[in-house]
């Protein structure tokens, strides 16, 4: 009774794990603001989402490009002198930030609930009915045959090793997701993609100690040291996932994809826990990263609006000077694409010829790019603010 107390105990603690980061969103608001797809918007900025117009003010963007997506109709223009109310009163919280998380929260309570039935509930009671093929792998074929019930006991004792090893799983990924939560609460970045990731990962580590048992496991092997397989399939990090997952997605590839495929590896300041990141706002290779609109990358994810800046000018320069030439210009100190347009010509021919490349066409090309006229639009009001 007392095991299956603290069992339960666990279960609940998990739980409010979850309902708290459901509540904790990262809006920069608490639970009055999270409740807001249940009401009508409220306040000049709908929501009162105020990190759109914050960060808008902050760097002087009234006017630009970049913010005219998130301006509400008929509203007067934005100068980057415009006062913070100005900005408040003309900007309208972003469609995708109203999207719910409802539904992504239920899926997410119903996969942990039934896991956590499974993993405490009575297992003698259901034990009579346990006919999965699933759990029963190869050994199903052992049915077909006249002695088909003297088998049965022998096939239910193989069902139970497999379930033992598709909870063990379950647990290693419950224990990975209190940790994915609380590292997502305190960067304030609980979305509704955040309760997908849980679900998907605890299905899927189920799903793969059941393998895992079917490969490795045997009736000597259930309560032994084979059993930290699944434990670790669950506990796996995200980052490890994406990686394999990328691995095979180039072995599938032919050599000419793979020839002319850019890797966000290649940008400063982008590792492996950056990448997945990004990955969840849809930006998964430096193409798409060269063409987001850095406020609406800013208000999906934790990251710096500067820093986003620096990676969107790395991956417009990426594009052009790919490789081995991205990276020589990089160790000449041209990291971005507005560090190249800041040369003069003479320079550009003469770096150019050092490096192989043909930095006047870049260049060229650069100056008709509409994603690089908007980038270089926020970085010379975000100049014009900092300058004495």
């Amino acid at each position: 009774m007392l095991v299956e107390l603290m069992l339960w105990c666990f279960v609940v603690i998990m739980l409010m794990a979850v309902i708290l980061a459901a509540l904790y969103r990262r809006t920069g608001v608490m639970a009055h603001h999270a409740l807001s797809h249940w009401r009508p918007m409220k306040g000049a900025a709908g929501g009162e989402f105020v990190e759109l117009w914050r960060l808008a003010y902050a760097a002087g963007l009234g006017g630009a490009a970049v913010l005219r997506p998130f301006m509400k109709p008929g509203t007067p223009d934005l100068y980057a002198t415009s006062p913070p109310e100005a900005y408040r009163t003309s900007l309208e919280t972003p469609e995708f930030v109203r999207l719910p998380w409802v539904l992504a929260f239920v899926f997410c309570l119903v996969v942990v609930g039934f896991s956590s039935f499974v993993l405490v509930g009575p297992v003698h009671a259901i034990g009579k009915e346990l006919r999965a093929m699933l759990l029963a792998g190869s050994t199903m074929r052992d049915l077909f045959g006249a002695d088909a019930e003297t088998k049965l006991p022998g096939l239910l004792t193989h069902q139970f090793e497999a379930l033992n090893w598709m909870m063990t799983a379950f647990i290693g990924a419950y224990i990975w997701s209190i940790g994915y939560l609380l590292w997502r609460m305190g960067q304030r970045d609980v979305t509704g993609h955040v309760f997908n990731t849980v679900s998907v990962r605890m299905l899927v580590a189920g799903l793969m100690g059941v393998v895992l048992f079917q490969i490795f496991g045997g009736t000597d092997a259930v309560g032994g040291w084979p059993l930290l397989l699944p434990l670790a399939a669950g506990l796996v990090p995200q980052w490890v996932m994406a990686w394999v997952l990328r691995k095979i997605q180039t072995l599938l590839q032919s050599d000419a994809e793979r020839a002319t495929q850019l890797s966000m590896t290649l940008i400063e300041g982008i590792d492996e826990l950056v990448r997945v990141r990004l990955s969840e706002a849809g930006v998964d290779d430096p193409q798409a990263l060269s063409a987001i609109n850095p406020v609406r990358l800013a208000l999906q994810t934790p990251f710096a609006f500067s820093g986003i800046l620096d990676w969107v000018g790395q991956a417009q320069l990426l594009l052009h000077a790919k490789g081995d030439k991205f990276r020589d210009l990089s160790a000449h100190g041209v990291r971005t694409s507005s560090d190249l347009m800041a040369l003069d010509d003479a320079t550009r021919t003469t770096l150019g010829t050092t490096l192989g490349v043909d930095l006047v066409t870049i260049a060229r090309s650069l100056s008709a790019d509409p994603t690089y006229l908007r980038h270089a639009e926020i970085v010379r009001r975000m100049a014009a603010l900092s300058a004495p």
